[in-house]
């Protein structure tokens, strides 16, 4: 009787020990990740996109919906080498290590990339060297920092140009995009002077 008691004690404890360490292992906290926004120099407006864009968005944890406007971006993780990585092509090492080290597969891993578009509303305003708010990203804490393209486009002004052309290129919207436009127009645009004429484009809009 005894025996059985002590075989039964061990075979718990083992049991237990068993299911802390699975706990630990996929209880473990996801790395930050940290890189570099620029704003995609071929494009020169924002736009609204599809209904299957912003459910993707939203799936992995960047917030939209269909009256934001995206604009085009890329994004530059460091690794540890210091290679930069371009996030919408390649996962970054501290992405795919981590999910590796949880069993997940390459197929599910290598579709961790990073969208080409994200609403405006995250980065209008910010300038070089800025950082953008937090975001989240797959689960995955991202700091990023705004940066001019080398050589070819200043990050705000760019940024205000793509706004810009979107609000005069647009002929026909209706009343709860151009409302939400509006806002975003009074609480992002800068200066003044560039928000009035953003908000005369807006008007002139038709339903």
């Amino acid at each position: 009787m005894r025996t059985n008691i002590f075989l039964y004690t061990i075979c718990t404890l083992c049991l237990l020990q068993t299911w802390l360490l699975y706990t630990a292992e996929n209880t473990t906290e996801k790395p930050t990740v940290n890189g570099f926004i620029y704003i995609n120099p071929q494009e020169d407006t924002a736009v609204h996109v599809s209904a299957e864009i912003n459910e993707l968005l939203n799936s992995i944890g960047i917030q939209s919906n269909l009256q934001d406007p995206v604009i085009g971006v890329q994004l530059f993780i460091i690794d540890n080498s210091g290679v930069r990585i371009d996030w919408g092509k390649q996962v970054p090492h501290i992405i795919e290590t981590f999910e590796r080290q949880q069993d997940s597969t390459s197929a599910e891993i290598k579709k961790m990339t990073f969208p080409h578009h994200i609403p405006i509303k995250y980065i209008w305003g910010l300038q070089n060297d800025v950082r953008v708010p937090l975001m989240k990203v797959y689960g995955y804490t991202v700091q990023l920092t705004c940066k001019d393209y080398p050589g070819r486009t200043i990050f705000h002004d760019h940024c205000n140009k793509c706004m810009e052309n979107f609000v005069r290129n647009t002929f026909i919207m209706d009343d709860q995009k151009k409302s939400y436009i509006k806002d975003l127009i009074e609480n992002l645009a800068r200066p003044d002077q560039y928000k009035q004429k953003m908000l005369l484009y807006l008007e002139a809009i038709q339903k």
